[in-house]
């Protein structure tokens, strides 16, 4: 890490890193492109790492129960 924040980089934390991610939902069947989501790691071997935004394209897709 050369603390420019030049470059794009992509890091990954282990499988068993338990990850909390909350944003707010966007209407039903709606594509979000490239919204950030912050990953804060509390505890475990990566407490106290820097606070990163990792960039994410998820479609929501009949979140919640079914309306009848």
């Amino acid at each position: 890490m050369n603390g420019g924040g030049c470059c794009e980089t992509t890091e990954y934390l282990p499988s068993f890193t338990p990850v909390k991610i909350t944003f707010d939902l966007p209407v039903k069947n709606e594509t979000v492109e490239g919204f950030g989501i912050i990953v804060r790691v509390r505890n475990g071997m990566y407490a106290g790492a820097k606070e990163k935004t990792y960039l994410a394209s998820i479609h929501f897709d009949n979140i919640g129960a079914d309306e009848r």
